[in-house]
C-alpha cells in the first residue's frame, strides 16, 4: 500500500522506501511532468502546478499533507489518451 504508516512510526514512501514520519519528505516527482488541464494535476505525481512550484519552500508537515492526498487523487484521475 502506498503512503502507509507502519506501527513503528515509519512511513512507507511511494517507491517502497521507508521514511521516518518526522524526517524529510522527498518529492513525489517521477519525471513525467505534464498537467492534465481537466483536473489541474500533473499526470506523473498528481500535484497541482502551485504545489510543484512551492514544494521546495514548504515545511515537511505541508509536504506530508500533500503526500497523504496523492493516492486519492490518483484514483480520480482520468486515463490519458
Amino acid at each position: 500500500m502506498l503512503g502507509a504508516v507502519m506501527n513503528n512510526g515509519v512511513h512507507l514512501g511511494e517507491h517502497g522506501s521507508f521514511e521516518p514520519e518526522d524526517g524529510p519528505v522527498e518529492t513525489p516527482c517521477i519525471d513525467i511532468c505534464k498537467i492534465n488541464h481537466a483536473t489541474g494535476y500533473c499526470i506523473g505525481c498528481c500535484r497541482s502546478s502551485d504545489e510543484i512550484a512551492r514544494w521546495a519552500s514548504m515545511s515537511d508537515a505541508e509536504r506530508r499533507a500533500i503526500m497523504d492526498e496523492l493516492d486519492r487523487r490518483r484514483v480520480r484521475l482520468p486515463e490519458e489518451n
